[in-house]
């Protein structure tokens, strides 16, 4: 992660952006992953550790089970894990939702599916 971070392989921009949508009272930000429970936290708290990310910001990720990979947040099971979060969490019914990815016909494919707006990076960050 030191490595990541270091080289500027994660876009200050992108932080930025995170930070002031978070800052906002009626926003909300999460972010989704495919990556894998130990994975992802392990990389929020080095995020946090540095001031690049709020600590609660929620994530969404994928989930191992007993016989292997219990959740999927990938392609459309990123659109579905959203939903569910969403419907636990959000105060109204259907909340504007701008999605800002990298994939969006992959990995990203049930977020953008799913949103209002689609911003796509880095180039959305230019």
């Amino acid at each position: 992660m030191d490595t990541l971070i270091g080289t500027g392989l994660y876009h200050e921009k992108a932080f930025g952006l995170i930070k002031s949508l978070h800052a906002k009272p009626f926003n909300r930000v999460i972010i989704s992953t495919a990556n894998v429970k130990p994975i992802v936290l392990g990389a929020k708290q080095a995020m946090v550790d540095r001031g690049l990310l709020p600590i609660n910001v929620p994530l969404l990720y994928s989930e191992l089970g007993l016989s292997g990979v219990g959740v999927i947040n990938a392609g459309l099971g990123k659109g579905e894990s959203l939903r569910k979060w969403l419907i636990a969490n959000a105060k109204s019914s259907k909340p504007q939702v701008d999605v800002y990815c990298d994939d969006p016909e992959g990995t990203d494919s049930g977020l953008v599916q799913y949103a209002d707006r689609v911003f796509i990076a880095p180039e959305c960050f230019l």
